[in-house]
């Protein structure tokens, strides 16, 4: 079970370091999801990432406060409609994948607008 863990927590973590590149893969999440995946198999990644400049703060917010700094979730969002409205624009021949991309986009920010917040 630990190996499985572990891959699933690789994984998550690459998702989210792709999540950086591409607008629909939010990056906090997939953060979040490879801190739990490593605190079950691997104490190493895991302090690794509690201990990393840029994630362990939202780590560690998350999971001792269950809440993501404002500022987190704005450049979140200002960092995904940037790079998403272009791709859509620009790139995307068929209504039918501008709107799937676009709802995708809608529901990101929906759920980030209602997360709680530090405060």
């Amino acid at each position: 079970m630990k190996l499985l863990f572990l891959l699933l927590g690789f994984l998550s973590l690459a998702l989210a370091i792709l999540g950086v590149f591409l607008p629909v893969l939010p990056t906090t999440p997939f953060v979040l999801l490879a801190a739990f995946f490593f605190g079950k198999s691997s104490g190493r990644f895991h302090r690794y990432l509690l201990n990393h400049k840029v994630f362990g703060p939202t780590i560690r917010d998350f999971n001792e406060k269950r809440v993501l700094k404002r500022r987190t979730k704005i450049m979140a969002l200002l960092m995904m409609w940037t790079v998403l409205l272009p791709s859509v624009i620009l790139f995307m021949p068929y209504w039918c994948t501008k709107g799937i991309f676009l709802l995708i986009g809608v529901g990101v920010t929906i759920y980030l607008i209602r997360f709680p917040e530090e405060g």
